[in-house]
C-alpha cells in the first residue's frame, strides 16, 4: 500500500540521516538539540506535532486493520513505538527534557548506542520499502 510505502520511506531516510549526523557531528548536533527543538520553555508547536502525529497514528492503524499485510504491520509498530516517546514529550515535557539532556551531554557511549539503533531501523525500514516497490 502506498501509505505505508511513503510514511517507510520517510522515517527511515530521517532516522538514517538523523543517525549519521549524530555520528559525525555529536556536538553541534546535541546544542541544535537542546537550544532549538528542546528549549528550556515549552514551544507552542508541540501540541500541534501531538495532534498530527495522533492523526498518523489512527490513520497507520486504521489502514492496517482494514487492509492487514506484513509490511502495514511493521510500519504500524514503529509508528506506535515512536508515539511513546511522544506521550513523554507532550505530557512530561520537563522530565523528558532532563532525560534528553543527560543523553545528549553524558556519556558519549549512550548516545552512539542510540544513533546506532535508529541507523539499524532506519536502515531496515529502507530495506524493507525497497523490497515492496521491487
Amino acid at each position: 500500500m502506498i501509505y505505508f510505502l511513503g510514511i517507510g520511506i520517510t522515517l527511515g531516510f530521517l532516522m538514517v540521516i538523523s543517525a549519521g549526523l549524530l555520528f559525525l557531528y555529536p556536538k553541534p548536533w546535541a546544542d541544535f538539540f537542546l537550544s532549538k527543538v528542546y528549549p528550556e520553555k515549552r514551544p507552542f508547536g508541540v501540541d500541534i506535532v501531538a495532534i498530527v502525529a495522533l492523526i498518523v497514528l489512527s490513520t497507520t492503524w486504521y489502514l492496517l486493520l482494514k487492509f492487514p499485510n506484513s509490511y502495514g504491520f511493521v510500519i504500524t509498530i514503529v509508528v506506535t513505538l515512536s508515539a511513546v516517546k511522544m506521550c513523554l514529550w507532550v505530557f512530561q515535557y520537563e522530565r523528558f527534557r532532563l532525560l534528553t539532556t543527560a543523553l545528549l551531554r553524558g556519556d558519549a557511549l549512550a548516545l552512539r548506542i542510540m544513533a546506532g539503533c535508529s541507523l539499524a531501523i532506519g536502515g531496515g525500514l529502507l530495506i524493507l520499502s525497497a523490497v515492496q516497490v521491487f
